[in-house]
């Protein structure tokens, strides 16, 4: 302990409950939410609090192509995430390959005779400096424009594959770039300055690296991001 107590279908669960996941200090907690979940028909697992920052998350996006069986992976570290501590990433970064959670993500896959699009996260612990799994889904993430900018489009690859067409021609994808979601980003960095231990270079070094990817801002249609803004503010 403490312990989280997450969903198997998420959404069902944030409609009824307005969190992604409870958190439990202890036996008796834990009993309480389990017995809240059940009664509720919600079906959750129980899963280890991974110590260390966001930045400590990677997620590993993968897509098997069914009938050559080769693969294609695209390797992103979350720096930020909304909510903080549980969450998506609103500002994350394009990363060099890395083989272990790689070769892992495809060993998992291949195992359980996986094909198609999947995401694998995995968290550095600050413990040991051991991976471990912290999930693994069969989609795209919401930052799924990032790894289309570094030159990998897997919604392409998934096509192609279903269509019965033959695989992209592998690339070496584009590293250092930044995915951004700018009115989360902005309203949880102010409200949250303290409690992420970030200083104001970190917060600042994403909106300055000279290549990233907006997840709500685009010069060419901007009403969206004026409407998010609105959305934001009258949520929090």
């Amino acid at each position: 302990f403490p312990c989280l107590v997450k969903p198997v279908v998420s959404h069902l669960f944030v409609a009824e409950f307005g969190v992604k996941n409870f958190r439990a200090a202890d036996a008796s907690q834990l009993r309480s939410m389990l017995e809240r979940c059940a009664a509720s028909g919600h079906a959750v697992m129980v899963q280890e609090i991974i110590p260390g920052p966001d930045a400590d998350i990677y997620q590993c996006l993968m897509h098997l192509d069914s009938r050559s069986g080769s693969s294609t992976a695209f390797i992103t570290r979350k720096l930020r995430q909304n909510p903080p501590g549980f969450g998506v990433a609103r500002v994350a970064v394009s990363h060099a390959p890395i083989p272990e959670i790689e070769a892992w993500t495809l060993g998992m896959l291949r195992r359980i005779g996986f094909t198609g699009l999947a995401l694998a996260e995995f968290k550095r612990d600050s413990r040991d400096g051991s991976w471990k799994l912290m999930e693994i889904n069969g989609r795209l993430p919401r930052s799924n424009l990032l790894s289309a900018r570094c030159g990998l489009n897997f919604p392409m690859m998934a096509g192609r594959d279903l269509a019965g067409a033959e695989p992209l021609p592998a690339v070496r994808y584009e590293v250092g770039v930044h995915w951004i979601e700018i009115a989360m980003d902005l309203y949880l960095s102010a409200r949250n300055f303290r409690s992420e231990s970030q200083s104001i270079r970190d917060y600042l070094r994403p909106y300055l690296a000279g290549r990233e990817v907006f997840g709500d801002w685009s010069a060419d249609d901007p009403r969206p991001f004026f409407a998010r803004i609105g959305n934001v503010l009258r949520r929090n």
